[in-house]
């Protein structure tokens, strides 16, 4: 996406890898790639200010969650910030979404979602749609994908304020006291949403605060991981 972007190339365009030899996930981690699961990033121009890019992990975020819930009915989905959607506390799918050119401001929404399987051995726990609900194809599942990231994409269109509570509703920890690390620092407060900016609101002793990067722990996802 970035070379095509170089090249001169806006979108919107689809790209889709049946597997990936260097699948990347938030801050340059490796996202498992193995042949079976979606991996599918969408080339698109945006419109408006360059401030607005980060709130598109949000909009994907929000298709993502629409899709998981569509072929795991009756599950318990919700994500968790900034990138993750979870089922039952395991994470199936996961959003990684970037500027790749400035100048006009070109976009690429990635994201992977666990279709066929799910890596192992990681230290946290993991699930598939096929786990979930049985063997799905996956061409259906990208197929679900794009009609529901069109519909998402139309409603940011439209301002930012229904994508962050439509959000805000699916989202795992809100209310609750979480503990944010990264850069050296903790940081331990009440989660009250995001900001314009993708940010997450932490209200603490010294007030309201925004953190823009870092690993969340919290405790209700934490009690359900524990669960059998």
């Amino acid at each position: 996406a970035r070379r095509l972007a170089d090249e001169g190339m806006h979108g919107p365009l689809w790209l889709r890898a049946d597997e990936q030899t260097g699948g990347r996930g938030r801050l340059g981690r490796t996202w498992v790639s193995p042949p079976g699961n979606l991996y599918a990033t969408l080339l698109m121009p945006l419109e408006g200010p360059i401030a607005r890019a980060p709130q598109a992990g949000f909009v994907v975020a929000l298709a993502v969650h629409d899709v998981v819930s569509q072929f795991a009915a009756g599950a318990l989905v919700g994500l968790k910030w900034p990138n993750d959607c979870l089922v039952d506390g395991r994470k199936i799918a996961g959003v990684l979404c970037e500027v790749v050119q400035a100048n006009p401001v070109v976009l690429a929404l990635g994201c992977g979602i666990n279709v066929a399987s799910a890596p192992e051995d990681l230290a946290y726990p993991t699930t598939s749609i096929a786990a979930l609900s049985g063997p799905q194809n996956v061409d259906a599942v990208f197929e679900a994908y794009c009609d529901a990231l069109k519909q998402r994409l139309a409603q940011w269109a439209a301002g930012f304020e229904s994508i962050a509570n439509a959000w805000r509703e699916r989202a795992i920890g809100i209310g609750e006291q979480v503990f944010v690390t990264g850069h050296e620092t903790a940081k331990q407060g009440i989660f009250t949403g995001i900001a314009d900016d993708g940010a997450m609101l932490l209200r603490t002793g010294g007030g309201m605060q925004k953190i823009h990067a870092g690993d969340v722990s919290i405790p209700s996802l934490d009690s359900l991981r524990r669960r059998p």
